[in-house]
């Protein structure tokens, strides 16, 4: 019998085989059961809601404390990252000291992997005392809040070959007595906490309540894919498997954008860039303001390359990370919340969107984010090879699309794992 000296063409083919198979399947099991009639939201003033721009950490837990201390019945606080470190300690501190009864925590996983923005499992890291200390600290932290009647269960358990490394609970939501609620892009550790960031406050009995409810789905281990219009202000909820049918309103409204588009992001990607090169394309003026110190330099190569060649205005933020993902088109229909606009929200990642077309919140974001941002930027004048820019695109584009065929295969098999309970936090 011949071997094959190069199986990698044919492994490739199997993988990308099932991968279709897979797709499918899902979309034939969940995504076309939604009879959602799809249209872009429109501009309108916010009926029974309030919202407020909170910008950066302090301003944000400066807040959360003071409703936290207010709590009477129920908290129930998500979010992507949490580690024992000073702003770990703080949450801590705070949710042991809330009266409600009902306290709930979600953590996702990948914080058993990824403390302090290092991937634990690289053998450079392997004898890293800070990485080991900060590990057993929020071990501790975990049991402190035990002790104090805070129940913490970990979202999207990863499988013993992190094939499901891709496919997060990307959420950072908190929900108070059904009348809070928190939006946005901080997660509770030292390094998110440095950098620029913002979340959303809303209040309105309505659209907490539908946060609260997707929480409490999560919480029992049913990802929703549901969507609700509370006038002024547009709630999705991402399901991590009928991701592409939960944007579709937001595709829309970059479809139908006239005059400008400003997106604020780190990590923006394809499948987002080409859209947005349809509008650049079509006259529409498109700025992407993204940080100069970026925490994962690949994706950030990669976008500017895209950005570059699609001819958008680059806008370098400086000094540190900025965390925000918004977009503003038209400067009247913000789109914000736990997205990226890259390819992982838009395929496997459990997320949670808004769109704000309440003017007053929109002058917020605009006053208090988008303005001081893109005044306190530098211009990008600097230039990525097409030699260099389209290998790393393609490798980028072809992993990707690979991991997320294994995540199908394997949730196929096996389904998608529910929440565990945090009573130990191992490696």
């Amino acid at each position: 019998m011949r071997v094959l000296r190069r199986p990698w063409p044919v492994l490739l083919l199997i993988v990308a085989g099932a991968w279709v198979a897979a797709a499918i399947g899902a979309r034939r099991q969940g995504c076309e059961q939604d009879e959602v009639p799809w249209r872009v939201p429109t501009v309108k003033r916010a009926c029974g809601v309030r919202m407020r721009v909170l910008v950066d950490s302090g301003e944000f837990m400066a807040r959360l404390e003071e409703d936290l201390r207010d709590a009477q019945r129920y908290v129930g606080l998500q979010a992507m990252s949490f580690e024992g470190d000073d702003a770990g300690a703080r949450i801590t501190r705070a949710l042991a000291a809330c009266p409600a009864p009902c306290k709930q925590l979600l953590v996702d996983s990948y914080s058993r992997f990824v403390i302090s923005d290092k991937f634990r499992l690289l053998p450079k890291h392997w004898h890293d005392d800070a990485l080991r200390r900060e590990s057993d600290l929020t071990r501790r932290s975990l049991a402190t809040l035990r002790r104090n009647n805070v129940a913490v269960k970990l979202t999207n358990p990863m499988d013993p070959l992190l094939i499901r490394f891709m496919a997060r609970n990307h959420k950072k939501m908190v929900v108070i007595d059904d009348r809070v609620g928190y939006l946005g892009g901080i997660n509770f550790c030292d390094h998110n906490f440095a950098w620029h960031d913002m979340m959303i406050r809303i209040e309105g009995d309505d659209a907490v309540g539908f946060l609260r409810e997707d929480f409490l789905s999560t919480w029992r281990g049913v990802n929703q894919s549901v969507q609700r219009d509370f006038g002024g202000l547009w709630l999705a909820i991402l399901d991590g498997r009928c991701n592409e049918r939960s944007l579709a309103p937001i595709v829309r409204a970059i479809g139908r954008a006239r005059r400008s588009i400003v997106v604020e992001s780190g990590y923006a990607s394809f499948p987002f860039f080409g859209w947005l090169r349809a509008a650049r394309e079509r006259g529409v003026s498109v700025v992407l303001l993204t940080p100069e110190l970026n925490n994962k330099p690949p994706v950030k190569d990669n976008l500017l390359w895209e950005a570059t060649r699609a001819g958008f205005e680059i806008r370098l933020y400086p000094g540190r990370m900025n965390h925000l993902k918004a977009m503003l088109i038209d400067d009247a229909t913000l789109v914000a919340g736990s997205s990226n606009f890259d390819y992982v929200a838009h395929t496997v990642q459990q997320e949670v969107v808004m769109v704000v077309t309440d003017p007053d919140a929109v002058e917020e974001f605009r006053a208090k984010v988008l303005g001081p941002d893109l005044d306190g930027s530098v211009p990008y004048t600097g230039h990525v090879s097409a030699l260099g820019g389209w290998p790393r695109h393609a490798a980028m584009r072809a992993g990707a699309t690979v991991m997320v065929g294994l995540v199908r295969m394997l949730e196929s098999l096996v389904g998608t794992p529910e929440p565990e309970w945090a009573e130990e936090w191992r490696t």
